[in-house]
């Protein structure tokens, strides 16, 4: 069983986005088709139920293996003007933000970050909402390094307190 919750209109956002900017207005009518809904009314600052990004997950992953990895750059390299305030953080600025940021996206699971001087382990406790989660999640990380112009890499690590709801990363920097 994959974990339930809710989630903010504003992440449901970005994945529109992404997918607006990969398939154009057919992607956005196709994802509609396959949501069975219209997506124009989703409020940035409103809660969902996270069985809607758990279909985005989906459809993004039919579009190719790749995709939902991208899809999470995408997410946190375009926030708008947040985005052009985020290129002034460095990488463990950004990474000390992440746990109240991801409180005030997800109403399930919790994020817990050791940062070092050049390294960082993200520990993405009960957030298993489909078995693409983890690739959304690496993406996101990478989109951090991005975003603030930082040369690294992301590695899921499986460690022995990794649980089977859990997604956790090395994340390494120069």
């Amino acid at each position: 069983m994959m974990i339930k919750g809710k989630i903010r209109g504003t992440i449901l956002n970005g994945y529109i986005n992404y997918i607006k900017r990969n398939w154009g207005q057919k992607g956005i009518t196709d994802f509609e088709e396959y949501l069975g809904e219209s997506v124009d009314q989703i409020n940035e600052s409103e809660w969902y139920n996270s069985d809607l990004l758990k279909k985005a997950h989906l459809f993004i992953a039919d579009k190719g293996p790749d995709h939902v990895r991208l899809a999470g750059q995408y997410e946190i390299q375009n926030l708008g003007l947040l985005s052009y305030l985020v290129k002034y953080f460095n990488v463990k600025t950004l990474l000390k933000k992440a746990p109240k940021n991801y409180k005030e996206g997800f109403s399930y699971g919790e994020s817990e970050i050791e940062i070092g001087d050049k390294e960082a382990v993200v520990k993405l406790k009960n957030v298993m909402i489909d078995q693409h989660v983890c690739d959304a999640w690496q993406g996101v990380l990478e989109g951090a390094l991005k975003a603030t112009n930082t040369e690294g890499v992301v590695k899921p690590i499986f460690p022995e307190d990794r649980g089977e709801f859990d997604c956790f990363y090395k994340v390494e920097w120069k």
